[in-house]
């Protein structure tokens, strides 16, 4: 019977280390490899615009992650790299104003959720706030990316945040919240109200801009 209580804790004690220690390191490494990621996809992206006078279509790194066979950036990268934890691909869109979404020329974002939020990285670019850079995708607002031609973030630095909300709920619109209700025809409605007709997606002074750059399919 002691003998089983021992094992018992041991096991206990290992599990809280787990908690404590291990899975804090975990996030902060593959926090690490995303911001090494966009750093490594920004160069690509440079040396594509140097050869092609535009940035790649706004789709390539989603066909990438989705294994669909493509070779856009293959002779910029030995491999393009995608979310660590999940595989799904970095968020990347076309800055306000831009009209051709297949050969973008005005700039660009790409835009990760770190798993540590409110880090020095995310303060440092304005994304640390309640709407991290200004831009989410089902109500997960992304806090760190890189950009070309704009500031990463759309985030209005004087705007008053709300209040903490509890786990699990997403802010309340505003009048600069957008979301795309309809891909095929590249439709962005302004979110006004409470409840929400559709997911604020688009938050901040280039919310429209940014949303009907994004909505398509």
């Amino acid at each position: 019977m002691i003998e089983v209580l021992i094992v018992t804790a041991i096991l206990a004690l290992l599990v809280i280390a787990s908690i404590f220690y291990v899975y804090p390191n975990m996030s902060r490494g593959r926090d690490g490899k995303r911001m090494s990621d966009l750093s490594k996809i920004k160069i690509a992206f440079e040396d594509y615009y140097n050869d092609n006078e535009c940035y790649p279509p706004t789709d390539t790194l989603m066909k990438y992650c989705a294994g669909e066979v493509i070779d856009t950036l293959d002779p910029y990268m030995q491999s393009v790299p995608c979310d660590p934890r999940d595989h799904s691909a970095y968020f990347y869109t076309a800055i306000a104003g831009e009209t051709n979404i297949s050969c973008p020329t005005k700039g660009y974002r790409i835009l990760t959720n770190l798993e540590r939020d409110g880090s020095e990285a995310s303060l440092a670019l304005n994304c640390g706030g309640p709407y991290g850079c200004g831009v989410g995708l089902e109500g997960v607002y992304y806090d760190y990316g890189i950009g070309q031609g704009e500031p990463v973030s759309m985030a209005d630095p004087d705007e008053t945040p709300p209040p903490p909300l509890p786990p699990g709920e997403t802010p309340p619109p505003t009048s600069t919240d957008w979301c795309c209700v309809d891909k095929s025809q590249n439709e962005c409605l302004q979110v006004s109200l409470n409840p929400s007709p559709c997911i604020p997606d688009f938050h901040g002074p280039g919310a429209q801009q940014s949303c009907q750059a994004s909505c398509h399919d």
